[in-house]
C-alpha cells in the first residue's frame, strides 16, 4: 500500500509540475510580436526627457542621454505620440507612429537634433517634421 501511495504521489507531483510548466509556456507564447518598432534617438549634446504613449498604454517618462536611443514596440494598430523636453526650455510633440502612414513599416526612426525633430524609415534619409517650441 505504501508503494502505491508513493507512486501516486510521484505521479501527482509530476502532473502538477508539467501542467504548471505548460501554463507558463502558454503565457510566454501569448506575447504578441510588435507590429513595428519606434526608435527615438538623441543627437543633442544634452539629455532630453521623453514621454510616449498610445491610446491604450502610457510608457512613462524616460531620460535619453546624448547619443542614446529609446525604443518602443508598437503593439496595436493605433497612433503613438511622443513629446520631448530639452533643457527645460524647449518642447516638441509628434505622432511617432501613424497607422495610415507607417502601418506597413516595421521600423520608424525619430531623431532629436538641435534644429528640430526628424523622421526616417531607413535611418539614413531624414525629413524635418517639427521645430522645437519654447516651453
Amino acid at each position: 500500500m505504501g508503494n502505491i501511495r508513493s507512486l501516486f504521489s510521484l505521479f501527482l507531483v509530476s502532473f502538477l509540475v508539467s501542467t504548471s510548466a505548460a501554463a507558463g509556456l502558454a503565457k510566454e507564447g501569448d506575447k504578441k510580436k510588435p507590429l513595428a518598432t519606434i526608435h527615438v534617438m538623441n543627437a543633442i549634446p544634452n539629455p532630453i526627457r521623453l514621454h510616449c504613449s498610445s491610446g491604450q498604454k502610457d510608457y512613462g517618462e524616460e531620460v535619453v542621454h546624448a547619443g542614446a536611443e529609446y525604443q518602443i514596440g508598437v503593439e496595436e494598430n493605433a497612433s503613438y505620440s511622443c513629446d520631448a523636453l530639452w533643457g527645460g526650455l524647449w518642447f516638441a510633440n509628434w505622432n511617432a507612429f501613424r497607422p495610415h502612414k507607417d502601418g506597413s513599416r516595421k521600423v520608424v526612426f525619430w531623431l532629436a537634433k538641435s534644429q528640430g525633430v526628424f523622421h526616417s524609415w531607413d535611418n539614413s534619409t531624414w525629413v524635418k517634421e517639427m521645430d522645437w517650441l519654447p516651453f
